[in-house]
This record gives C-alpha cells, structure tokens and sequence, in this order.
C-alpha cells in the first residue's frame, strides 16, 4: 500500500489539528517504509513536519499555470537533469531550511520544487504532476490565461509520468516487504 497526500483548500500555517494528525500517520507508514507522494499541500505539509519552513509566495502572490522542473536526482526511470512541465496552483511553498530532506527537483522560481527522503520512501512536489485536463480547465484557467497546445499536452504527460514513476517504485518496494 502506497499513500498520497493531495493539495488542500487550507494552509500549513494554519496548524489545525487534522494537519498534525495527518502527517503523523504518514510518518508513522514511511517508519512501516510504505511509499508516500506529497502534492502541493502535501508536499508543504511533510516538509513542514521534517522541520522546513512553509511561507506564502513571493510578494504575496498566487501561482498558477505551468512551470518547468529540473529533476536534481534521478526518479524512477526518470534521470538527473530531465527538465519536466508540472501545473502549479498555489500560494505557500517550501523555503528551507533542508534538514532531513533533499532536493528531488528544482525550477527558477522554487529551490524546493521537489522533495525526498534519503532513508525514507517519501517524495514530494510543489506543483501538481496529477493535475488532469478537468484540473486545467477549472483551476488554471480561472486565474490565467489558456496554454499553447504543445505545452498543455507535455504539462499533461510529464505530469502522468511523474506519478506512473511513483507508483512504480512504489509497487516495487511493496512487494519487497
């Protein structure tokens, strides 16, 4: 069994109890060394629990439309300095300091685009490679404007395949417990 922690409408800074009692669980399932995958609040929310600090966005803004990333470390099949496009839809983000965290992918605008534990089988990500066409046209496109053609299908694919890399390391270190 392998988890996924999604984005979510609330913010880490608001430390509401369900936050705590959400990342203990995860905690307590990577110690079980079962796979967890942080996305956009989760990816702040297991950041924030190992210790870094989650802060809105640069001059208070909102980001939303497509970025792309630079992995750090290879990800599954997925190699050290593949550049992907992710959606992104959000106002917080991780700044560091990293602690018990390391960097699994970067872009300009966020250091922290990608997160994973050396020992641990968690990996996170600011943006949202599980965003679907449905998430773009009723979340990105309600805040900017629409993508070209070829950038909306590589955001769409680099995204499936981010997740399909997850859930196969994921498969692979289950069925070795």
């Amino acid at each position: 069994m392998a988890y996924i922690i999604f984005g979510s409408a609330s913010n880490v800074e608001e430390r509401l109890d369900w936050h705590k009692s959400l990342s203990d669980f995860c905690y307590e399932r990577l110690k079980e060394n079962k796979p967890v995958l942080g996305l956009c609040f989760g990816h702040q929310l297991m950041a924030d629990y190992f210790g870094m600090e989650v802060t809105k966005n640069p001059q208070q803004m909102s980001l939303y439309g497509t970025r792309s990333i630079i992995f750090e470390e290879n990800f599954g099949l997925i190699k050290k300095g593949h550049e992907s496009n992710v959606f992104i839809a959000h106002s917080y983000q991780v700044v560091g300091p990293l602690k018990e965290l390391k960097v699994l992918a970067s872009s300009i605008d966020c250091p922290y685009d990608g997160l994973y534990h050396p020992s641990m089988p968690y990996w996170g990500f600011q943006g949202h490679p599980e965003g679907s066409l449905d998430f773009y046209q009723h979340e990105i496109l309600d805040h900017t404007s629409p993508l070209e053609d070829d950038l909306l299908k590589n955001s769409l694919n680099n995204g499936l395949d981010i997740i399909r890399q997850f859930s196969q390391v994921a498969q692979k270190l289950v069925r070795s417990l």
